[in-house]
């Protein structure tokens, strides 16, 4: 059950910032191919904190949802439910992994309707507290094309923070959009406008990823027009996309596209009626994240980015779209690209960079001797 010192440290990290529990609460530690000793030693880090923790063990591969499992999903999810409605915290650990699972249209649909949506959207985002990420392996410094120890020392750069004191620098942002009425976002192919929901801003400090560095909101539904064009690629279901240009017209995609598999884009727009609408807006600020390696926990936090989230809000910044989906688009602000970001219209940010004196301390060079992990 060993684990090395800077996974050790996450692990503490976890159970003293991430999460408030009181002793004898109930903890559920989902492992998706994650070794057993790694569930173990962190199951062990719990109890010794005084927490009950029910390790689940799963696998992409052993879990798979083909056709074969389909009937037992309503079961799963109920079992998962059930949990649930016992615990008050859900730590989910994940190893990137060349599972083999490959779903077509209509067994994502099955999972997202079936699974997804009760078990995660609708009790675990409500009822939990809850936090993801993504443990550091070699397939994963493969996938960025990177040597393992390169990967190793980056990934510990990022996730490994001082999150309290992240809070403490982020508070400026929040306060900052929980006053703004308009946002406007312009750049390449960009020019998009919408107007805030009135309560809701969350300071997304290490409460439900690793690593962690945004500020969120939700667009009032209806109020977005425009078009946007995304220049970092994201992967949603196993599809890899690029390039994904959207157009709105009172808060609805009316028309999208994207340099590769157009018809899997229009398939997850068109999965209900709430996912062409956007259920976040949000800005990432992490300044150790300083380029994209195709894993949203990551990409969703690099500094001089924002992104959006089409489908389902969450209940802290809730405008009320509900969906099957979450699926985070993320546009890169900095140069090449450039772009500006205004509250109000006022310019809030240029090139990625903050330009309001209230801000300028979230820029990068200054923010990091400031959340440094001792």
């Amino acid at each position: 059950m060993h684990l090395n010192d800077k996974l050790l440290a996450i692990a503490h990290l976890i159970y003293d910032q991430s999460l408030y529990l009181e002793r004898d609460d109930l903890v559920l530690l989902e492992g998706m191919d994650v070794e057993q000793s790694t569930l173990l030693a962190f199951a062990a880090i719990g109890r010794q904190k005084g927490y009950e923790v029910y390790i689940l063990n799963k696998s992409l591969d052993v879990n798979n949802f083909n056709n074969s499992a389909s009937a037992l999903l309503g079961e799963l999810a109920n079992f998962e439910l059930a949990l649930m409605k016992r615990a008050k915290a859900l730590i989910g650990l994940r190893n990137v992994v060349d599972a083999k699972i490959r779903l077509d249209k209509e067994q994502k649909s099955m999972v997202l309707d079936s699974y997804l949506k009760p078990v995660h959207y609708d009790y675990r985002n409500k009822h939990l507290q809850w936090i993801y990420f993504r443990l550091p392996n070699e397939y994963f410094s493969t996938q960025v094309g990177v040597e393992y120890s390169v990967f190793q020392d980056y990934y510990y750069k990022c996730v490994l923070l001082n999150y309290n004191a992240l809070n403490e620098q982020q508070k400026a942002l929040s306060k900052y959009l929980n006053h703004t009425k308009k946002v406007k976002i312009t750049g390449n192919n960009t020019s998009l406008i919408f107007d805030l929901i009135e309560d809701g801003v969350f300071n997304a400090t290490g409460y439900h990823n690793l690593p962690d560095g945004e500020v969120f909101t939700s667009p009032l539904k209806y109020s977005v027009n425009g078009h946007i064009q995304f220049n970092v690629p994201t992967t949603y279901y196993g599809v890899k996309f690029d390039k994904i240009w959207l157009k709105f017209d009172h808060g609805k995609v009316v028309d999208a596209k994207s340099n590769q598999h157009n018809s899997e884009l229009m398939t997850f727009l068109n999965q209900d009626e709430g996912s062409s609408y956007i259920g976040e807006f949000a800005i990432g600020t992490n300044p150790f994240i300083d380029k994209p390696i195709n894993d949203i926990l990551f990409d969703e936090k690099m500094w001089g980015t924002l992104h959006i989230a089409l489908g389902n809000a969450y209940q802290e910044a809730d405008n009320g779209n509900r969906s099957a989906i979450h699926w985070d688009l993320i546009l890169d602000q900095r140069l090449p690209f450039g772009g500006e970001l205004y509250f109000d219209d006022q310019l809030i940010r240029k090139n990625g960079l903050f330009v309001t004196s209230e801000l300028v301390h979230l820029n990068p060079e200054i923010l990091k001797n400031k959340i440094r992990y001792e």
